[in-house]
């Protein structure tokens, strides 16, 4: 994530060049000059001078019964699938089915 410390306080950036992100999420950012571009990215808002291209939307299946939210061996792209490899983002659906759990 990109943000400021504080809340709705925004962090300025000066850029003389056009300052590039991909895959981030971006909250109270105000860049001043070239401004900013980010690819595959969530608006999280109040950003000022930037290019946000948003983040497309992924399906997730809980798998392997019990764990941490923010354990990538637990998530997949496919019900009762193996790992891919990352988390769900605020933008993905994510799904518990019947092979989400070992035991009922």
């Amino acid at each position: 994530m990109l943000s400021s410390t504080v809340s709705g306080d925004p962090a300025i950036f000066r850029a003389s060049n056009t300052l590039k992100a991909s895959f981030v999420t971006i909250r109270d950012i105000h860049v001043i000059g070239a401004g900013g571009q980010s690819d595959n990215s969530i608006d999280f808002g109040n950003n000022v001078g930037w290019m946000i291209m948003s983040k497309d939307n992924e399906n997730f299946f809980w798998v392997g019964g019990t764990g941490n939210w923010n354990d990538p061996a637990n998530w997949s792209s496919t019900s009762g699938g193996p790992s891919a490899g990352c988390i769900p983002s605020s933008v993905d659906n994510v799904f518990f089915d019947d092979n989400s759990f070992t035991q009922p």
